[in-house]
């Protein structure tokens, strides 16, 4: 993957003929592409997806990738015109909106509000790109095509009938986590045998406390 300097990423943007989106990282690329495989080759899915990792400068150091993307979007806005506006028409950024605007401090949200989308900047409706895999087709779609020899056909029946149960689980586990400080720490945590269905939703058995 070509690395660029801040300036020399804004160069490449002016030089391109088609419009740049800059993305945090190699999963929003991988979903954007198979979402573009699904339309025609028309001038609005058309255009180059970039990863914030392949531009490397002094000023993006010690950052996180969605503080990276706002510094180059900073960099950008901060040119004089008509650079400024040329470079605005042809660039974009989608960064995971995570929690922002959400107040997390009473439990979840009485009512959610879609994130204000600015003109050539945009974020995710959820908390990540990845929150777009969250349906049971695509979750069993990838279970049959990974762990054929593993999972059965009534496996696969009942996280259709029960999709909405294990998405509630796995919220309730992760606001759980955030509380104690333990995402980062979290990784291999949770295995089936500690995952219980009765009275029809999901418990954690014990164990998963002993962890």
């Amino acid at each position: 993957m070509q690395g660029y300097s801040l300036n020399g990423y804004i160069n490449a943007i002016l030089r391109r003929s088609d419009k740049t989106l800059l993305l945090e990282g190699m999963s929003d690329r991988t979903l954007l592409n198979r979402l573009r495989l699904e339309r025609p080759p028309t001038p609005a899915v058309k255009g180059q997806l970039d990863c914030v990792q392949i531009i490397s400068d002094r000023a993006l150091t010690g950052l996180g990738n969605k503080a990276r993307i706002f510094a180059i979007r900073d960099a950008i806005t901060s040119k004089s015109s008509p650079l400024r506006e040329e470079l605005e028409a042809k660039f974009g950024t989608l960064v995971d909106r995570e929690w922002e605007g959400l107040d997390l401090a009473f439990g979840f949200p009485v009512a959610w509000n879609p994130p204000i989308q600015a003109n050539g900047s945009f974020s995710t409706l959820g908390h990540s790109i990845e929150n777009y895999f969250f349906c049971s087709t695509g979750a069993t779609a990838y279970l049959r095509q990974s762990h054929p020899n593993e999972v059965s056909y009534e496996f696969l029946q009942s996280i259709g009938e029960r999709f909405h149960q294990i998405v509630a689980l796995a919220a309730a586990y992760s606001r759980q986590l955030k509380n104690n400080n333990g995402l980062n720490r979290a990784e291999g945590a949770v295995t089936h045998k500690l995952i219980a269905w009765k009275n029809d939703r999901y418990l954690f058995e014990k164990g998963l406390g002993q962890r």
